[in-house]
């Protein structure tokens, strides 16, 4: 009976087991659910199935540095059979103290779609235990990080300040990236062009960094109050020590792509004060010199004078507004002809803009042009100025008097009454003359447009020649891309022989740069990682090896423009030159 009994229970057992392993499971889980308001954490979905149309929920109470970062594991077990899962995983970071709630994420499988349970996290002052040491994003963040700076955190409205966007590491880093910004609400704002990243030694802490910026930006406030401008979020490819090690016992290397989110510094903007604020003030704050000259002071009728306005010196000078002159009714003025050389670097902004106006006199006669005033408010002693021009007074010599202080329109009249002696006098000595022949259908009319027709022939085949010419320089660039870069590549096979780092990695960039910039026919001036990337695509060229030509064209880089050298330059080279072969094959 017992034997029995075992004969018909132990296979649905057995059935029941295999059922309830193959059902579906989607599960959210944190590393830790009580974090400090600075700390870093993880929240990982976990589906262990194949799945797709993965919804992630809304992270508004947190920061979001990485993610979603997709993971898959495939296995087979001699019991189970094979098994599969596959995982979202978020790196966060809390935006301010208090308990707050995950929300469920959603994803398709089998037929269906499941929901994972909310998540509850914590968020303390202090950290509720201290981060991993050996985790490599703890890691990258101890070693590569970044700060905004500005060189003021009080201003009077329109007084310039200075940001910078500076990277302190003592590792390896890649070509940080700016992925976001704050839209500057109440800033008026203008980029300082940086040519290359300048480092040098700088204490932050406790500790010896090299430092350098990677973006600087001149703020100039148009309101006043407390502004918070935003975050910044910054990607920086930093390069950490694993615990794993190689195959000659070298402790092994790994790129963490870690995201980094920095709070502007805010901004206290005070009113410019109304004491003591001139009629002439139009806005200008900084510290300027204002001139006002004319060509000449002396001219006949027939001739015409120059009057400049300028102002040169810092601050807000591109939103300052230059005085207009006042001109006598005798002179006829032109649209002024503006002119700016104004420099937008570390030290704020400079330069000057001027007004020339072109003056023609109407009447004869002696004038004055008043003085001019240009008012600003110097930040620096907390005081408005006035500057003052002298006056010109200009003699006419010749033309018509001035009329004086009668009415226009009776001068008007004037005018017209002499135009009708002379048109009188015309009529009356006028002799009459035999029109002449038509220029339609003459000798002439035929001969200018067989020489147009001739003429636009040969346009037009100049053109096409031109155009053929074109393509055929494109095809012979193009041909002789790969035998350029080969002569860069042994170039730099070369250097790295004769252990030359530095210059063996600026030979790998310029094969890279060149081969790219002719094979794909990209001009200097738009040649980037991205229009690279969007030309390879276009071309559907396989991702994998698309991330490859960017992943080599990042480290030769890095080593270029940070001054660290690679971790294994002769692979580096390796790489390099079976990437080209792979992109000559698909090109």
């Amino acid at each position: 009976m017992k034997k029995r009994w075992s004969t018909f229970v132990l296979p649905i057992l057995w059935l029941l087991s295999f059922s309830l392993s193959g059902q579906i499971s989607f599960t959210a889980k944190a590393n830790k659910y009580v974090v400090g308001e600075n700390e870093r954490f993880t929240v990982e979905f976990k589906l262990n199935e194949r799945g797709s149309n993965f919804n992630p929920p809304d992270f508004t109470h947190f920061v979001v540095l990485s993610g979603p970062n997709p993971s898959q594991v495939s296995s087979f077990d001699s019991r189970r059979g094979r098994s599969f899962s596959l995982a979202y995983s978020y790196y966060l970071r809390p935006r301010k103290k208090g308990t707050f709630t995950i929300g469920s994420a959603s994803i398709k499988a089998g037929g269906r779609t499941y929901k994972t349970e909310p998540l509850k996290i914590e968020v303390v002052e202090q950290a509720a235990q201290p981060a991993n040491p050996n985790d490599p994003r703890a890691l990258a963040e101890a070693n590569a990080f970044f700060k905004v700076q500005t060189n003021k955190t009080t201003v009077y409205r329109g007084e310039p300040l200075v940001a910078n966007y500076k990277i302190y590491f003592n590792t390896q880093v890649g070509n940080p990236q700016v992925m976001e910004e704050p839209d500057f609400t109440g800033f008026y704002k203008e980029t300082v062009e940086l040519k290359n990243i300048e480092t040098r030694n700088e204490r932050f802490g406790n500790r010896r960094y090299q430092a350098g910026v990677v973006r600087q930006i001149i703020l100039i406030p148009q309101k006043t109050g407390a502004l918070s401008p935003g975050e910044v979020k910054m990607r920086i490819p930093t390069i950490v020590e694993t615990n794993r090690r190689d195959f000659f016992g070298f402790r092994s290397r790994q790129q963490v792509d870690q995201e980094q989110v920095e709070r502007f510094p805010r901004i206290t903007v005070k009113p410019l004060p109304e004491t003591g604020r001139p009629s002439s003030f139009e806005g200008a704050v900084g510290d300027y010199s204002f001139d006002v000259s004319v060509s000449r002071t002396e001219l006949s009728a027939d001739e015409s004078l120059s009057l400049k306005v300028s102002v040169k010196g810092s601050g807000n000078l591109k939103l300052a507004n230059l005085p207009e002159p006042e001109l006598p009714s005798a002179f006829e003025a032109f649209d002024p002809k503006y002119k700016e050389s104004i420099r937008v670097n570390q030290g704020g902004m400079s330069g000057s803009k001027s007004n020339e106006y072109l003056l023609i006199p109407r009447y004869g006669g002696t004038y004055k042009i008043p003085a001019m005033e240009f008012s600003f408010f110097n930040p620096d002693t907390e005081r408005y100025e006035t500057l003052r021009s002298k006056s010109f007074e200009v003699t006419v010599e010749g033309g018509v008097p001035s009329p004086g202080t009668g009415s226009a329109v009776a001068a008007e009249k004037e005018g017209v009454s002499f135009l009708g002696k002379d048109i009188l006098t015309i009529k009356k000595d006028l002799e009459l003359s035999q029109r002449s022949a038509p220029f339609f259908g003459s000798r002439l009319f035929y001969t200018l447009l067989i020489g147009m027709l001739v003429l636009l022939a040969l346009l037009t085949g100049l053109g096409i020649y031109l155009k053929n010419r074109k393509v055929d320089l494109t095809l012979e660039k193009q041909t002789k891309a790969s035998k350029k870069a080969r002569k860069h590549l042994a170039k730099a096979k070369k250097e790295l022989d004769a252990q030359n780092i530095e210059v063996f990695y600026e030979a790998l960039a310029h094969a890279l740069w060149g081969y790219f910039g002719d094979k794909l026919n990209i001009a200097p001036s738009k040649l980037s990682k991205e229009t690279i990337a969007d030309k390879l695509s276009a071309k559907t060229i396989d991702e994998a090896l698309i991330n490859q030509a960017t992943d080599m064209l990042n480290r030769a880089e890095i080593a270029r423009y940070t001054g660290v050298t690679g971790l294994n330059s002769r692979k580096d080279y390796e790489d390099t030159a079976l990437m080209i072969t792979q992109m000559d094959r698909h090109l």
